[in-house]
């Protein structure tokens, strides 16, 4: 089951990728991201969330269940 946050990025991730077969294992990177769409993620990240996740956090593990721990977390 993914929580309310694992779903929010599960939506950014299609919308920003054009993929229905998103899941919280599905890795920021493998799907197309680059340093380019990093930056328009970040950006939405801190929209939805009213926070700013840092780009570190992004590049060491880019899987929708890490970033929404970090988020969580904040």
């Amino acid at each position: 089951m993914s929580t309310a946050t694992e779903k929010k990025l599960i939506d950014l991730f299609q919308e920003m990728f054009g993929f229905d077969d998103i899941t919280v294992d599905t890795d920021f990177f493998d799907i197309g991201g680059n340093s380019l769409n990093a930056i328009k993620f970040l950006s939405r990240v801190e929209s939805i969330f009213g926070m700013e996740l840092a780009p570190d956090t992004l590049f060491e593990d880019g899987r929708i269940t890490a970033l929404a721990g970090a988020i969580d977390k904040k």
